[in-house]
C-alpha cells in the first residue's frame, strides 16, 4: 500500500486516532514508523473483516512493531 492510499483505507475511529497520538508522542515514532504501524493496523482489520480500523487492531499494529525490533537487535 502506498503512503497516499493510507487516508483512504485507514479511516480510524476516534479512539483509534486517539491511541496513535498517544503513541506517537510518547515514543517519538518518526513519520516511517506511524505508515508502517497503520498498514499493520489495517492487515489486522482486514483479517477480521472490520472496515474501520480499531482500537484493538492498533494495538496489535504496536505490539508487532515492537517484536520486529527486538528481532532485529537480536540480528546485530
Amino acid at each position: 500500500m502506498e503512503t497516499a492510499h493510507l487516508k483512504v483505507y485507514c479511516d480510524l475511529n476516534s479512539e483509534s486516532r486517539q491511541l496513535m497520538m498517544r503513541a506517537f508522542e510518547k515514543y517519538q515514532f518518526s513519520a516511517r514508523s506511524y505508515d508502517k504501524i497503520l498498514r499493520l493496523a489495517r492487515t489486522f482489520a482486514d483479517l477480521e473483516g472490520e472496515l474501520t480500523i480499531g482500537k484493538p487492531h492498533i494495538i496489535r499494529g504496536l505490539m508487532a512493531r515492537d517484536l520486529d525490533k527486538e528481532h532485529q537487535m537480536q540480528d546485530l
